[in-house]
């Protein structure tokens, strides 16, 4: 484990950029504290808050040789912690809890390294149980926490949906409106097409921006074992689908350029006289 360090980081979370555009986060969205953490946390915060729980944290997956942060496309690498209390297992001790973390950049151009740009996009929780409490009591804590979940008793797992912006369906009408029209682009008009899918991925990224992050929890007591155990999830699912758009959108530009920078086609059935 590396010492604990804090990566000064800023705290704003509410901008993504893409295209030069900026798109906020609503006001909406579920966070899902998981052991003091939400989804949006800075590594700087999410460090402070769980050494101060008893976790060790390695952020080495986040960092470049040269010590800046890495950013793939948006990805900024991933954070794992865990506890210095342990729990008696068949095998020897294991840690009590556990905690991995994944990173995304705003800066989705792969080549920003600035830190205040980072936030989590996913969260995997787990904690084990020497005193193995029962099903009954781990939905109580659950439900308590997070209010009303769907409960799969075959799966013995909990699940629910965040909350989405409220102007949802007006950004993804925009979006699909624009879809439409770049559709009905003739091919042959290289640039006006290029030009129109770029307005179109500047409206899918602020309909994703809109869309609700997920909690997942799954509870089990091994008949054989020593403890039970807890794992709980949460999940900004999108974040992978703007990434993926932004990459797209990128070729996209260097087409428009390649485009715009092309000689004009000579017609020659036009008659000169020069």
């Amino acid at each position: 484990m590396q010492k604990f360090a804090i990566f000064a980081l800023g705290a704003s979370i509410l901008a993504t950029v893409a295209n030069a555009q900026v798109v906020e986060l609503p006001e909406s969205f579920n966070r899902f504290d998981i052991s003091g953490v939400k989804l949006g946390d800075s590594p700087d915060t999410i460090i402070a808050t769980l050494t101060e729980r008893g976790f060790e944290c390695d952020f080495s997956k986040m960092m470049n040789s040269d010590g800046t942060v890495i950013n793939s496309n948006g990805h900024a690498g991933t954070m794992e912690c865990e506890t210095t209390d342990h729990v008696q297992s068949h095998r020897g001790p294991i840690h009590r809890a556990e905690m991995t973390l994944d990173f995304g950049n705003l800066d989705l151009s792969g080549t920003g390294t600035d830190a205040s740009k980072v936030f989590a996009t996913y969260i995997k929780f787990s904690e084990n149980y020497p005193d193995q409490p029962n099903i009954e009591t781990m939905n109580a804590r659950l439900t308590g926490k997070y209010g009303e979940l769907d409960y799969n008793n075959y799966n013995k797992t909990w699940s629910k949906t965040g909350s989405s912006s409220p102007d949802l369906e007006e950004r993804h009408a925009a979006y699909t409106d624009q879809e439409k029209q770049c559709d009905g682009l003739p091919r042959a008009e290289r640039i006006a097409k290029f030009e129109c899918s770029l307005k179109e991925a500047e409206l899918h990224y602020a309909y994703l921006a809109g869309r609700p992050a997920n909690l997942t929890a799954r509870y089990w007591i091994g008949s054989n074992s020593y403890y039970s155990s807890i794992e709980i999830t949460a999940h900004w699912t999108h974040w992978d689908a703007v990434r993926s758009i932004r990459r797209t959108a990128a070729v996209t530009e260097e087409l428009l350029a390649e485009a715009k920078a092309a000689p004009p086609e000579i017609d020659e059935n036009v008659e000169t006289t020069f």
